[in-house]
């Protein structure tokens, strides 16, 4: 499934701006060549927030694709993740690549959903 919502602003006497927030890729196999795709293209995004990659047969390289990302997009605030095949390697990659995104007083800037096929 495939899901993209788009906020249109217009100001007075221009084109509308489009900008893309939500990217839904739920249940489409990807794979690791997909996840290292994505990842390339989110690390310079600055306009999505909500990501949903789940139940696309990621492994732990996959993981370290989207992790890479993580570390350098700040616009992200909620990534989906369950339902992918990785392991405690990808976890891990995931996991560390949050430590930058965290207010100045500590609170969350990114819910991170995690879970795992056994």
């Amino acid at each position: 499934m495939i899901r993209l919502e788009f906020i249109l602003k217009r100001k007075k006497g221009r084109l509308p701006i489009i900008k893309l927030q939500v990217l839904t890729l739920r249940n489409n196999k990807i794979g690791t060549l997909g996840a290292e795709t994505i990842g390339s293209f989110m690390k310079s995004n600055n306009t999505i927030k909500y990501l949903d990659l789940s139940f696309n047969q990621f492994d732990d390289n996959a993981c370290e694709s989207i992790s890479e990302m993580l570390r350098t997009n700040q616009c992200l605030r909620y990534l989906n993740m369950l339902g992918n095949v990785f392991e405690s390697r990808g976890m891990l990659a995931l996991t560390n690549s949050l430590e930058h995104h965290f207010n100045e007083d500590n609170s969350p800037l990114m819910i991170l959903k995690l879970g795992i096929i056994c």
